[in-house]
């Protein structure tokens, strides 16, 4: 999201993206939500028809700049496993890796667009003007003047980590025509013979030792003539993908033995969606969550006394007491009069609103306020079907109440809880919502990657639930146990 006529970049967008989905697409803002943060729909839910655009303010060329919709069935979405050429990435094939998988200088020198005449100056991959470069004449001289190159312009080393090359593997062995060059004059470049220049007895040895290791033809892998990457580049770039397998998962959250592989799918989507490849923010989501559903065992919702409230619900009903724990309770907790929660409260009888609406999910949410909004961001119900604050109404608390004031009608609360089989994803995603209504993200932030620890653990403790303050030790141990995992601290 650009802010200017110069491109700047809205630093907070981001954060703000829950908040530009709900208002840009108010039929459904988890799919606009996906829509702006991946281009394109992804998940369960489908955006409306008339609001299927993403409009963005983009520079398109030298000082050319507009709105582009780039939700346009025409636009190429691509993701980081398709190596984009944007990002650098280049494909290779011929003269610089020749038949012997040896780089060939000349040719490096030439993909650098460094020049070889005096004189003249070229443009280096990231855009700036080379140094003039001497007359390159051999190897010896390109390879001092690729060092001094690299020297010069560190930032082309980056650059070339994103060249991926087309070669024949030193795994098969019709291509040992490439080590003829261990016993030849000069084999190793200028001035540097081969190990085994006039001796062939032990050049054969060595060949015969590297048939024993070369498996490509053993293996039936057909044409050795294949695609290399830069090895440490090509894990930097899978690890942005952050998908955890459920050997990975339980790691991370060590008593999810039972259920990481049941919930793996949703969690990993959910964290994708929400929390991008940041390490840090998975660990603080993976933590938390593994504190609120006690390592995603269970029905995943607020269990009260009786044995029903503490049985997985089903597709068809919700579980509607008796129970006697008291924040289920007509006049307490979360029934009772003037509640901040949205629930309705009668005298006497009751609404059943109190164990209806009680805690669910991931990073459960109570009350048919909180229901109500992730309702409308999931497309379940309509915003304009209730009035905003409907509590808040004059009318509202009186007995009878005022009829015209019109509430969230939420008939399956039960959407949101886990299932004994199936319905992972609702209750995952509901966390991952909450995490960007609050933006969280904001918070995690703050802390970096390179350690386990986790000094931002109470402040996000604080903000899924600032009253369980006993509880954000034990949060905070969640925590760094998946930052041992997820994170690059030792």
């Amino acid at each position: 999201m650009l802010t200017s006529e110069q491109g700047d970049k809205d630093v907070d967008y981001e954060y703000d993206l829950y908040a530009i989905a709900t208002e840009l697409y108010p039929g459904s803002p988890s799919a606009g939500y996906e829509l702006l943060r991946f281009g394109k729909v992804i998940g369960p839910d489908s955006v409306v028809a008339e609001e299927k655009h993403n409009w963005q303010w983009v520079t398109y060329g030298a000082g050319q700049q507009g709105y582009i919709d780039l939700a346009d069935a025409s636009v190429q979405v691509l993701s980081d496993a398709d190596f984009p050429y944007w990002l650098g990435w280049q494909k290779v094939e011929g003269g610089l890796f020749p038949e012997s998988g040896q780089c060939n200088m000349l040719s490096m020198l030439d993909l650098l667009g460094v020049a070889r005449d005096l004189g003249a100056t070229k443009t280096d991959p990231s855009g700036g003007a080379l140094s003039v470069a001497p007359d390159v004449a051999d190897d010896k001289v390109a390879s001092q003047e690729l060092r001094s190159f690299f020297a010069i312009h560190p930032h082309v080393r980056d650059w070339a980590q994103r060249l991926v090359c087309k070669f024949p593997s030193e795994w098969d062995k019709g291509n040992n025509g490439r080590w003829v060059k261990l016993k030849q004059k000069d084999g190793l470049g200028p001035g540097k013979d081969g190990p085994f220049l006039n001796n062939d007895d032990e050049y054969n040895k060595h060949i015969t030792f590297l048939e024993k290791l070369e498996w490509w033809t053993d293996a039936g892998m057909g044409d050795s003539n294949v695609w290399h990457f830069h090895p440490f580049r090509f894990i930097q770039q899978f690890r942005r993908c952050g998908w955890l397998s459920a050997d990975e998962l339980v790691r991370a959250v060590p008593g999810s033995t039972e259920n990481a592989g049941r919930f793996k799918v949703a969690i990993n989507k959910t964290m994708r969606k929400y929390m991008g490849f940041d390490s840090v923010r998975r660990s603080h989501f993976l933590g938390q969550m593994s504190h609120e559903t006690g390592d995603l065992a269970g029905p995943m919702l607020e269990v009260g006394n009786s044995a029903g409230s503490k049985l997985y619900e089903t597709d068809l009903d919700y579980y509607r007491g008796p129970d006697s724990y008291s924040y289920f309770h007509l006049g307490l907790g979360y029934e009772k009069l003037h509640n901040t929660l949205g629930n309705e409260y009668y005298p006497i009888t009751g609404t059943g609103d109190g164990i209806k609406f009680r805690g669910r999910g991931s990073l459960q949410i109570t009350g048919r306020d909180s229901y109500s909004t992730y309702w409308t961001y999931r497309g379940w119900i309509l915003k304009s079907s209730f009035d905003a604050k409907w509590w808040s109404i004059s009318g509202w608390w009186d007995s009878p109440r005022n009829q015209s004031i019109r509430p969230a009608i939420i008939p399956d609360p039960q959407r949101i809880s886990a299932r004994a089989s199936g319905n992972e994803h609702n209750p995952i995603d509901v966390g991952g919502w909450y995490w960007a209504d609050k933006k969280i993200n904001m918070t995690c932030s703050e802390e970096i990657n390179s350690t386990s620890d986790a000094p931002t653990a109470n402040s996000v403790s604080s903000i899924i639930n600032r009253y369980d303050v006993p509880t954000f030790p034990a949060r905070k141990i969640h925590v760094e146990t998946a930052k041992k995992i997820l994170c690059d601290g030792v």
